[in-house]
């Protein structure tokens, strides 16, 4: 909810706070999720290890591992090299590690679809507990754990058994991956509401022209007021005189200072009062455009005679209650206000205290 501040008080809250405000406000943001990113290191590891083992489908083993044949064009060529013993070995190794890493970081992962995954994969390894444990891949302690002595002393027709086929372990295996690797690209990035605070800085010569603009939207209301009974008979006081004098020279005041910025707002109330039948109508109530001592237009009063009828008339055409021109002069003060302090921005109501 907006704090609520009249006009000038909240101008007087700038002054005091060196021209600035600070507000708490929320901001949606787009941000990554890092248990979702670490899982999904785990993830590659674990395709890219499943892919390396299933690479020696279709390989045939002796006893004791102590040769491996690929099969490869119904040629039998004796292999030392990259689909050797050692490597098939490391890369069970490796699958050991990496299962145990993934259960893990998948723990801190609420999600229905990543655990409903994750159980069957657990499942598909316990369906194949018989001949994962004859290559030497156990679970021990709630992890799994791998025995190279047992894996040298394996049946090729084990291994085989694991790798080859379309429901075989790896197989099966990298079916489920494709379904967590799937599913945690939807949870990597989220929207997420945050708490954030902002100074917003101000500009002491803009901030005193506010207050002009102010002062001189009360005033106008104020001599709305005053000429609610001007249309009566009785002499105007000289206490009425001396305050219509005041609020007069408060929009004086304004119209002196839209010289010194060149701004739309200053512009517009310029030719708010320069606009020549305005202009004729503002003389009869004794206002007048003359030029300061800078060569700069001013706003100059002489006291008409409040006593004839005529200047009361012009008096309430020009500032009474149905006043197109006090309307467009409180209009532009407003907006020039909020141009200037933009509230709206920064988490504050301004309330009219004439509304």
């Amino acid at each position: 909810m907006a704090i609520q501040y009249t006009a000038t008080g909240f101008l007087n809250k700038l002054s005091q706070s060196n021209y600035s405000y600070t507000n708490a406000y929320k901001k949606k943001v787009c941000e990554s999720n890092k248990d979702v990113e670490t899982l999904q290191v785990d993830v590659a590891g674990l395709k890219k290890t499943m892919k390396d083992i299933g690479k020696s489908k279709g390989l045939s083993f002796n006893s004791g591992l102590d040769k491996l044949i690929i099969y490869y064009k119904k040629n039998a060529v004796e292999s030392k090299g990259h689909n050797s013993k050692t490597r098939l070995e490391k890369h069970f190794s490796n699958l050991a590690k990496t299962y145990n890493s993934m259960n893990k970081d998948a723990e801190k992962i609420s999600d229905p679809e990543i655990q409903k995954q994750m159980d069957k994969l657990e499942e598909l390894f316990e369906k194949n507990e018989k001949d994962l444990k004859k290559i030497g891949l156990k679970k021990k302690d709630g992890k799994y754990v791998f025995d190279s002595e047992v894996f040298k002393k394996a049946d090729g027709k084990v291994i085989n058994r694991l790798l080859e086929g379309k429901d075989s372990f790896v197989n099966q295996a990298d079916k489920i991956m494709r379904k967590i690797e799937t599913r945690l690209d939807d949870l990597q990035y989220s929207v997420v509401e945050r708490n954030l605070m902002r100074t917003t800085r101000y500009d002491k010569d803009e901030i005193n022209l506010a207050y002009s603009f102010m002062f001189a939207k009360e005033s106008m209301e104020k001599l709305s007021g005053i000429s609610d009974g001007f249309l009566a008979s009785e002499p105007l006081s000289e206490t009425s005189k001396k305050e219509i004098e005041n609020h007069f020279h408060s929009i004086f005041l304004l119209y002196e200072n839209a010289n010194d910025f060149d701004q739309e707002d200053c512009k517009k109330l310029k030719e708010l009062f320069e606009d020549p039948e305005t202009e004729a109508k503002l003389a009869n109530v004794g206002i007048t455009v003359g030029e300061g001592v800078d060569g700069e237009k001013v706003l100059k009063y002489n006291e008409p005679d409040f006593n004839d009828p005529d200047v009361r008339n012009e008096f309430v055409s020009l500032f009474g209650e149905n006043s197109e021109f006090a309307k467009k002069v409180t209009d532009c003060c407003n907006n020039a206000y909020h141009n200037i302090v933009k509230p709206e921005k920064i988490g504050v109501s301004i309330v009219d205290v004439y509304a």
